[in-house]
């Protein structure tokens, strides 16, 4: 007597098109949240390149006031020594704090707590 290969398990057709058609459900979801994730790195990025920028054009405005005072251009009164802000600070880097993860409520509470702070100070 010969021996008989055993057979292999084969899923039925309907196995088949359930896995299918789920796996195309999830596609819309799997994109969701891979979009969701890239999109917080794009306003992270840009928010990241516009401080730079801004911190390039202080500098350079900086540049040109410092060299207009020498020529003894008045630009208004006199900031006291105290008031003035620290040389050192400026080189501290800024990171960019906004978060789409985090929700809008994060963004509203600082709005908030911002308006707050300039109406009583």
């Amino acid at each position: 007597m010969i021996p008989r290969a055993r057979e292999k398990w084969r899923p039925s057709v309907g196995q088949v098109i359930f896995t299918a058609l789920a796996a195309a459900a999830m596609l819309p979801l799997v994109g969701l949240f891979f979009f969701r994730l890239y999109d917080n790195q794009l306003i992270h990025q840009t928010q990241a390149e516009l401080i730079a920028q801004s911190r390039v054009l202080a500098a350079v405005y900086a540049r040109e006031v410092e060299s207009r005072l020498g020529a003894g251009v008045t630009l208004g009164a006199e900031i006291p020594m105290g008031s003035r802000p620290d040389r050192d600070d400026q080189l501290t880097p800024i990171r960019p704090a906004l978060d789409l993860a985090a929700g809008a409520d994060q963004a509203l509470a600082r709005r908030a707590l911002r308006r707050r702070l300039v109406r009583t100070g």
